[in-house]
């Protein structure tokens, strides 16, 4: 472990460009962001794998530096920004996935009553004994078209008003 001079010296090196000091401050705190993402992520592959995001980062942004706060406070900022950036993409993608998993359900209830209503079933529910219009049933076929309809304007991707 370095002492703080040491410390300073090898970040302004890395700095002005060179890779060797910049290899050597990473390695050294390679150990301690690795631990925190462990203890914040539950997930040691999880962690490895931001430990890495992070040292790239560093890398990429080494420059960025300012010194106002420790090294290693500095490489923490950048994994847990890295860490909540891909929580943030997780949601975002769950999310997506759900609405995928809701569009196609409905999709499936569309078609599955849209056949049923082919078939006759819908119809002849609509129906009494003498061939009558059921008053009761004419209200659920109503509302069974109107939803039929606003489904198939959804998957067409129309905003048809019905």
């Amino acid at each position: 472990m370095f002492n703080d001079l040491e410390e300073n010296e090898k970040i302004r090196r890395a700095m002005l460009g060179d890779t060797a000091a910049l290899s050597q401050l990473l390695q050294m705190h390679y150990a301690f962001v690795y631990k925190y993402l462990v203890k914040i992520t539950l997930n040691p592959s999880h962690a490895e794998d931001l430990t890495q995001d992070t040292m790239a980062r560093c890398i990429e942004k080494i420059k960025l530096y300012n010194g106002t706060s420790k090294f290693s406070s500095w490489l923490i900022t950048i994994a847990t920004r890295l860490m909540i950036d891909q929580e943030r993409r997780r949601r975002s993608e769950r999310r997506w996935q759900e609405q995928e998993q809701q569009q196609a359900l409905r999709q499936l209830e569309w078609h599955t009553s849209h056949r049923r209503c082919m078939a006759g079933g819908i119809g002849r529910l609509s129906r009494n004994a003498a061939g009558k219009p059921n008053p009761a049933h004419s209200q659920a076929l109503l509302r069974l078209h109107i939803r039929r309809d606003r489904q198939h304007a959804l998957t067409r991707g129309g905003h048809r008003e019905i």
